[in-house]
């Protein structure tokens, strides 16, 4: 049986040396299996080809996308480079067209682009176009307001009569500064606003940093010919003299006839006149002003003349807008109005044109024919003024003139202002010239609230208060100067002072008494301040020395000396007390300023000091 299996393996162990012998080679080269098609090599090569294809692809797409991102912006670069110098080239060559056309184009793209904004605006305002205002307005914004590129924003948009521009670049300017343009501009801005006494101080400001200045010097003779200081008068004269002297000047010549005019000075007016006749530049304004000389020198070629110019003022808008203001100023309303009927509806459905008739019936005091106009009329941008010709037609056909008829108009007036600049200004002198205090009033606070020339705004409500003596009013125009300049030395005085006059609580007033004190030694108006809080608070003797520590000029206006009565009746120095009222103690004053004598009489009676 062994034998047998070891006859088996043997055989089996044969049996597979000879399939080892006679099997084939296995290796990559001859079997058959593991041999490539020519089909696979082909379709091998070709992923290799799309492949790399592929890869070709996303090295160009990238390259592009880095174009695009990087490469094209530095060309863009470039070329708005190229296009800057080319704009400023033309600029320096005069090409004034050609530099604002490149810097236009710089200027779209690149609005942050400084030097395309410079030619711009020096290339359209060469160009006398008012979108320079505008590009000036940019470089001020790109140079974060600094002072001399907010003058000349404000520059240029006084020379196109932009006054909402004016406005807005004067609020621009860096608190403080003090220099002569600054002045310029804001005696110019308050003239056109019709604040002739704030225009006054800003160009006599203005003329001593800059006494060479010809424009400044004509405004700041226009601003004084009708002052109320001799001196002032007799200098305006003498610039325009000066000025009329130059062959091209007949704005100056014209304001000089306009002077003799208002003193009636016939003889100078009349020769003033025909020199202004002789110059070449002769305005439309300027020949008004000789018509004024002929009409009330009683010239018989007035008629002929008068004639003349009317034909020819409805040629223009502005013109008839001139010529309408001045018939209502010489007494010719009721005339212009008759010949403004006749003419083409065309010319009279003007904006402007509308204001100016409306301000003839004004001239006329036809309210019911000023009614009648401004009721159905649409006057588009200046609807506001249409408001406000409503409310005064309004008041004036009140019995008696009753104030409050126009508050509903001025509301509605206000509402159209929508804010803006201009037509709150017109608003708030034409309220003040007309004599409706409310509306005024709520004008000016609006102002004040909009941001729009607060300073100016609340001066002009100091002197509405003051003229209705309204002490309260006075308190709180102080104040929100307050708000607007903590610390104002002005505005801290007048807070305490008229704090005190009214009685408000004095440990309130506290903090303010002590910053005030400080000053006493180098303002009056401090230590009267000063003094009448000392007098709400019982300390009578500290408030007579600040007093009579004033010099006797200081004591003479009759709201001091009224506290100067009751501080002695309070130290109980009755005789001196009655000394002051026998002297009487007449002169505009608060009421609540004359209650202090009336306090200090009862105390005299009575004896008793109740403090």
């Amino acid at each position: 049986m062994v034998s047998s299996r070891r006859a088996h393996l043997e055989i089996a162990g044969a049996v597979r040396e000879g399939a080892a012998v006679s099997a084939p080679s296995s290796s990559p080269s001859t079997d058959p299996r593991r041999q490539r098609s020519r089909r696979s090599e082909k379709a091998a090569a070709f992923a290799r080809r799309v492949i790399g294809f592929a890869l070709l692809l996303i090295l160009v797409s990238g390259g592009a996308l880095a174009w695009n991102s990087r490469g094209r912006a530095i060309y863009q670069r470039w070329q708005r480079e190229r296009q800057v110098v080319q704009a400023e080239t033309a600029l320096a060559a005069k090409r004034y067209e050609e530099a604002a056309t490149l810097a236009r184009q710089v200027g779209a793209v690149d609005p942050r682009n400084l030097r395309a904004a410079r030619v711009a605006a020096e290339s359209l305002q060469a160009l006398g176009l008012e979108d320079c205002v505008r590009w000036w307005r940019r470089i001020a914004e790109l140079n974060r307001y600094e002072a001399e590129s907010v003058t000349k924003w404000a520059s240029a948009a006084f020379q196109f009569d932009d006054l909402r521009s004016a406005y807005a670049a004067l609020r621009q300017f860096p608190r403080g500064t003090d220099t002569a343009a600054y002045h310029d501009l804001a005696g110019r801005a308050a003239l056109g606003r019709g604040d002739v006494e704030k225009a006054r101080v800003h160009f006599a400001k203005a003329l001593a940093k800059a006494p060479e200045d010809a424009g400044i010097r004509a405004r700041f003779a226009e601003a004084h010919l009708e002052s109320s200081s001799p001196e002032d008068r007799k200098r305006a004269v003498a610039f325009l003299e000066t000025l009329a002297a130059e062959p091209g000047n007949s704005r100056a010549l014209s304001l000089l006839t306009k002077e003799a005019l208002g003193r009636r000075d016939m003889v100078r007016a009349a020769q003033l006149s025909e020199r202004l006749l002789t110059r070449t530049n002769l305005t439309f304004a300027d020949r008004l002003v000789h018509l004024s000389v002929l009409h009330r020198g009683e010239a018989p070629t007035f008629a002929v003349e008068r004639e003349r110019l009317q034909a020819e003022a409805v040629q223009r808008t502005d013109l008839l807008v001139q010529w309408l203001e001045w018939s209502a100023q010489e007494g010719f309303a009721a005339a212009a109005l008759q010949w403004f009927k006749g003419l083409d509806p065309d010319v009279q459905n003007r904006a402007r044109v509308m204001s100016a008739v409306a301000d003839l019936h004004v001239a006329m005091a036809d309210w019911q024919g000023l009614r009648e106009w401004v009721f159905n009329a649409n006057w588009a941008e200046l609807e506001p003024q249409r408001m406000a010709f409503e409310g005064l037609a309004a008041v004036r056909l009140s019995l008696g003139g009753v104030a409050n008829a126009a508050d509903g108009p001025w509301r509605q007036a206000l509402r159209e202002a929508k804010g803006q600049a201009q037509h709150l200004h017109w608003l708030a002198t034409r309220a003040e010239r007309w004599g409706l205090f409310a509306p005024a009033e709520a004008t000016l606070w609006q102002m004040v609230q909009k941001d729009i020339d607060p300073d100016g705004a609340l001066e002009r409500l100091a002197g509405i208060y003051r003229r209705q003596n309204q002490a309260d009013g006075l308190l709180k125009v102080a104040k929100r100067q307050l708000e607007l300049h903590p610390r104002d030395p002005s505005a801290e005085t007048d807070a305490l002072y008229f704090g005190s006059l009214l009685q408000i609580d004095a440990l309130q007033l506290r903090p303010l008494a002590e910053r005030v004190a400080a000053r006493v030694a180098e303002a009056p108006e401090a230590a009267v301040a000063v003094a009448m809080y000392r007098a709400r608070t019982g300390e009578a003797a500290e408030g007579l020395r600040l007093l009579r520590g004033l010099p006797e000029s200081e004591l003479a206006a009759p709201d001091r000396r009224s506290l100067l009565v009751l501080l002695l009746a309070l130290d109980d120095d009755r005789a001196a007390a009655r000394e002051e009222l026998d002297r009487g103690i007449t002169g505009s004053m608060l009421p609540q300023e004359a209650l202090l004598v009336d306090e200090a009489r009862s105390l005299i009676r009575t004896g008793r000091n109740k403090r």
